[in-house]
């Protein structure tokens, strides 16, 4: 019995770190500020979208510098590596201005 209660606890405890975690977590994506891809170096792309790695943020730099700023979020499909899945799920994280415009 007694250990009956423990695990019940025990379970409690672990469900509660998880969902306190995952909230945390829901609560600082939601404070981010959208990366401008017209000015985000390598290691800010990197460190700030899901999924991009540093030869995808490379690429991304690579044709900025080629073919000018990008005139809107669908335009990054042209980088090679990136796809319509990528970008949207990074659409609420980027931005082709300062002024978080997406």
């Amino acid at each position: 019995m007694r250990t009956d209660v423990t695990v019940v606890r025990s379970f409690r405890a672990i469900a509660l770190l998880i969902f306190s975690v995952w909230f945390t977590s829901l609560a600082i994506a939601g404070d981010q500020v959208p990366v401008n891809i017209n000015t985000a170096d390598v290691s800010v792309l990197e460190a700030q979208l899901s999924g991009i790695g540093s030869s995808k943020a490379a690429a991304i730099v690579r044709y900025r510098q080629e073919n000018g700023p990008f005139q809107s979020l669908d335009q990054l499909a042209e980088v090679k590596g990136i796809g319509a899945v990528l970008i949207d799920r990074n659409r609420d994280r980027m931005a082709i201005s300062d002024r978080s415009s997406k």
